[in-house]
């Protein structure tokens, strides 16, 4: 969720912001539901065209940086409009965004699992629920993914199973709720968990970015087909005011 103004050439970033007026950004509230929506419960962005105001809504909040940057090289690249809907929440663990079915499958059904974090309580499926389900009658071309940290400390051992699982299931999900108009393998992208600590003794990060790739260690694999790593591994940066 970092956004533009935290990246470290911020205002020419944000002065390049109405150079890409066919680049149009969408932003989903932060919600949970212990049930399946079919509509969002909030809307922490309409369809804007963006600009400096609308990408620099505040630290950490309003529109990620990485989600801006990788539309509008998709929209450089490939020379049509893009459209970008962000629907993320920092610090969460990945059971949270995926259903119960593919869950499941990893053996993690209910009764619920619950994942402690800076005072919040991460039950399984809430953001799926509320921030994912109801957008599945959308079209999508693909999906980008940044996450991983909290699953250091929770089901770090299951992480090659939930993950890739997660990804079999949007994949399926968004193809039926658009009405077959969504691919069934759509590109699948992520970001490699970064080093934390470069003196750490610990080995979660290390296990964490193993099992991100189905315990292959490239991507894509036979198991995780369509999917793409952003490669980070030697870009921590412990000085950041940020956080690594």
């Amino acid at each position: 969720q970092m956004g533009l103004s935290q990246v470290i050439n911020a205002s020419e970033e944000l002065a390049m912001a109405l150079k890409f007026p066919n680049v149009r950004v969408f932003t989903a509230a932060d919600e949970h539901s212990r049930e399946e929506l079919t509509d969002l419960m909030k809307i922490e962005l309409p369809w804007s065209v963006p600009s400096a105001g609308v990408l620099d809504g505040g630290n950490f909040s309003h529109f990620s940086a990485v989600c801006w940057l990788f539309g509008r090289y998709l929209y450089e690249s490939q020379k049509h409009p893009v459209g970008l809907v962000e629907s993320c929440w920092g610090g969460t663990p990945v059971e949270a965004w995926s259903s119960e079915r593919a869950l499941q499958k990893c053996g993690l059904a209910k009764p619920k699992h619950s994942f402690q974090n800076a005072g919040a309580s991460w039950d399984n499926t809430v953001l799926w629920n509320a921030m994912i389900h109801p957008l599945l009658n959308m079209t999508i071309k693909g999906a980008i993914w940044y996450q991983g940290e909290q699953n250091t400390e929770y089901h770090q051992d299951l992480y090659n199973c939930t993950f890739p699982a997660m990804i079999d299931d949007w994949r399926m999900a968004f193809h039926q709720g658009s009405g077959g108009q969504t691919s069934p393998v759509f590109p699948f992208g992520f970001v490699q968990l970064s080093t934390y600590k470069k003196t750490s003794l610990s080995d979660a990060f290390p296990n964490l970015r193993w099992h991100q790739t189905a315990d292959y260690g490239f991507a894509p694999n036979p198991r995780m087909k369509n999917t793409f790593m952003a490669v980070s591994l030697d870009l921590g940066d412990e000085a950041s005011p940020w956080g690594r």
